[in-house]
């Protein structure tokens, strides 16, 4: 009954959906397209319809609704930002700098992070902070979402859902830009959807991750995309009996050639796999790990980083004797049992080893676990094809590539989000200044 309820509500939306875009009138052309009603997308319509009313704005969305990516963000509870913003948190270090350098410009007085939590202060989002990342302080992501529909309702930016852009090409003074119709149907044309064009002098693409088809016969440098932020897999069976078990560790992971690549401190959630011979590590500090290791790494945990080897050998040897189970007030006993030898001999098995298998337990990395709910896309545009501050692709003037579908990603806590706000923003004053 409540499967049969739960089907019924979901046709019931899909067909509000569709009703809605269908009454969505869409222009033969505008001054701008946004492509793309995500985190980026939405600031930059809403940046550019406020600073320049006289030009005509569209966004255009593939989904049947606008923001929905921000709502699985942190959990639902919206990480929107870090403050600071560090270069040294993204893949490309040197570009962010001399993004933030190009920023600071529209922006003197204030650092990027501090101009996102402005932004979004000045719209009414009362935040709260912890070790750095922003959320609203209601640790709810509707929160931030709505704030920015409710904007994108008072603006003069038109909207379009249910349209995907399939193509963009560029004319004469502008682009002619190709989309479905995904609520009418053609079984003549190309995936049974209607096909309609218009014509833009200008077009920003914040689609996200891996989603540039429709620039793919522009010849522009593309990297290849792959999930990043989602858990890691690793060589072990013991992670069968740790299933759900976590620990406060020191991570650290190496190249096969002994190459330092990795060093965090975080809670790390030990996860079963399909694969018997296999686990799973979760948790922040193993979705940063997932952006920086590759399989045939190794990783190594220190699971009482807080003690040295000295300390935790007396721990073991409480009373004079070695129990595994003198380790149970500093960690989990399921994890100790685990890792652990039972006793220690004058063998293989020595007060060393156990030691080690707390201070440097050891796995090989063959994977990334989860991808299909993995935070981010890593890849997108070159960031060599794009010139700042405006984000816009050099080879071909008007047209812009911001937030995810751009090769930029960065470690939780709001790096990515944080991102994404400040290229709309950035991007929606270049569009203004535009004649």
């Amino acid at each position: 009954m409540a499967k049969g309820s739960a089907k019924k509500q979901r046709k019931f939306a899909q067909a509000q959906a569709r009703k809605l875009a269908a009454s969505q009138a869409v222009p033969s052309s505008c001054d701008v397209l946004i492509v793309g009603a995500g985190a980026s997308g939405l600031l930059c319509a809403l940046e550019a319809s406020s600073l320049a009313a006289e030009k005509s704005v569209l966004l255009m969305e593939a989904k049947p609704t606008l923001g929905a990516p921000i709502l699985a963000t942190g959990n639902g509870r919206c990480n929107f930002c870090h403050e600071p913003l560090e270069p040294s948190a993204y893949n490309h270090p040197s570009w962010m700098e001399e993004f933030f350098s190009a920023a600071a410009r529209l922006w003197p007085k204030a650092t990027p992070g501090r101009v996102v939590q402005e932004y979004f202060g000045r719209l009414g989002l009362l935040a709260t902070c912890h070790e750095g990342r922003l959320y609203p302080r209601s640790l709810v992501a509707a929160s931030v979402r709505d704030l920015l529909l409710t904007q994108l309702e008072a603006s003069s930016a038109e909207v379009a859902t249910l349209r995907p852009v399939v193509a963009v090409e560029p004319c004469e003074q502008g682009f002619c830009v190709r989309y479905q119709e995904r609520f009418r149907e053609d079984p003549s044309a190309p995936e049974g959807w209607a096909q309609r064009s218009l014509h833009a002098r200008r077009v920003v693409l914040a689609t996200g991750g891996d989603t540039l088809g429709a620039i793919e016969g522009l010849d522009l440098p593309l990297v290849p995309c792959e999930p990043v932020l989602c858990p890691v897999e690793i060589e072990t069976e013991l992670c069968q009996q740790l299933d759900g078990h976590r620990a406060k560790a020191r991570v650290r992971a190496y190249s096969p050639s002994s190459e330092p690549l990795f060093d965090e401190c975080g809670e790390v959630l030990f996860r079963s796999s399909e694969s018997s011979q296999k686990g799973v590590l979760s948790g922040i500090v193993a979705y940063n790990l997932s952006r920086q290791v590759a399989p045939g790494d190794s990783v190594v945990l220190d699971l009482l980083p807080e003690c040295t080897h000295e300390q935790v050998a007396a721990l073991l040897m409480r009373d004079g004797s070695y129990s595994p189970r003198h380790l149970d007030g500093a960690l989990d006993p399921a994890i100790a049992h685990a890792l652990l030898p039972q006793g220690i001999d004058d063998g293989a098995t020595t007060l060393f080893s156990a030691v080690e298998a707390v201070k440097s337990a050891p796995f090989c990395v063959s994977g990334k676990a989860f991808t299909q709910s993995a935070q981010v896309s890593r890849g997108g545009l070159s960031l060599h094809a794009l010139a700042l501050p405006t984000l816009e692709v050099s080879a071909y003037p008007g047209l812009y590539v911001l937030g995810e579908a751009l090769d930029i990603d960065g470690a939780c806590g709001g790096y990515n989000l944080g991102f994404a706000w400040l290229s709309g923003l950035v991007c929606g004053h270049a569009l203004a200044q535009k004649d």
